[in-house]
């Protein structure tokens, strides 16, 4: 017989056969939750609420591999590697062609992160690129992704996070305004991303913000993202930044997460960038403990027919989809 109970956010099911289980798809809650537990622990609780009561609801131990029909999310250490460095080779290839066009610029990155929480600690480990193109002098078509590699400590297993969206901006005389659509990968679960940005520049200071929402419907939850980021740029090639978000994102434990953050990007003369940020994380939750957590960011990114660092944060690629995607890996 099945050992422990099988829910799903809040809705009871009759225990079925293992087979049936590992067909079924676990919620991203109880991914978070488990993965923040000691590898020892068989068994975690997260609270939901349905209407006005509140339920504890068993996640199923972690010796079951779920493989959730639409897709694998439980994904083996060296494939998902694999698939970082298939991914890499395959940015490349696209992008050289385009690179020879003025109208076309890019950027192929790496980073890697340390996030410590009162629950736990994590490692990320990123890859990602940008493709910019300017569809007429005042209006530019952009599409850029990630893909993060998770490993909490005390964990027998990795995690996937990610994102993939496209921008369409213009030039509102002396504003750059637009819009991004995408997809955002938390755990596993699948939601769907859409914003507003823009920004502008005073001197050597430049500024940019964003609205964004996120709905991850089939699995209920979303979250609705309010940020504002700022670079003061020392020399054309080097800045220092600050910014400022707060999410509200509304699940079976809601919470109001508030993020700060501080750092500075150079970029060499050969267009390869490297930066470092550090984000401090304060999380309100209706129910149940708040938290807080600090993130060291160290990347390097490869900067392809842009111009300086300024140049570049002024009139380059967005990020907003970007620190959409970094605050749900956190949450």
């Amino acid at each position: 017989s099945f050992p422990l109970p099988f829910h799903r956010r809040g809705r009871p099911a009759s225990p079925p056969s293992i087979l049936e289980a590992q067909n079924r798809s676990e919620p991203a809650a109880c991914k978070r939750a488990r993965a923040q537990n000691d590898a020892n622990t068989q068994r975690s609780r997260v609270p939901i609420k349905r209407g006005k009561s509140l339920l504890s609801i068993p996640c199923v131990s972690k010796r079951l591999r779920f493989t959730p029909n639409r897709g694998v999310r439980n994904l083996e250490k060296g494939t998902v590697m694999r698939t970082l460095l298939l991914g890499a080779a395959a940015a490349a290839a696209i992008m050289a062609p385009g690179m020879a066009s003025a109208d076309t610029r890019g950027s192929v990155g790496f980073v890697y992160e340390n996030n410590d929480f009162d629950y736990g600690e994590f490692q990320g480990y990123s890859l990602g690129g940008t493709i910019i193109h300017d569809l007429h002098p005042n209006m530019t078509l952009q599409a850029d992704g990630r893909t993060t590699l998770q490993s909490w400590d005390g964990s027998t297993g990795d995690y996937s996070h990610g994102y993939a969206a496209a921008h369409l901006s213009g030039d509102a005389g002396g504003f750059d305004v637009g819009g991004f659509a995408g997809i955002v990968n938390y755990y596993g679960d699948g939601g769907v991303l859409i914003g507003a940005e823009a920004r502008t520049a005073f001197g050597n200071f430049s500024v940019d913000g964003s609205i964004a929402r996120t709905d991850f419907n089939d699995n209920n939850f979303d979250g609705t993202a309010f940020r504002l980021g700022g670079s003061y740029f020392v020399m054309p090639d080097f800045a220092i930044r600050a910014g400022a978000s707060t999410t509200s994102i509304n699940s079976g434990t809601d919470s109001d997460v508030t993020e700060l953050s501080i750092g500075g990007a150079y970029q060499f003369a050969n267009d390869i960038e490297v930066y470092a940020n550090y984000t401090d994380t304060d999380g309100d939750r209706s129910v149940g403990a708040d938290y807080e957590g600090d993130t060291m960011m160290l990347g390097v990114r490869l900067n392809i027919g842009g111009g300086t660092l300024q140049e570049n944060t002024n009139n380059g690629a967005w990020s907003s989809a970007e620190h959409v995607s970094n605050t749900w890996m956190r949450w």
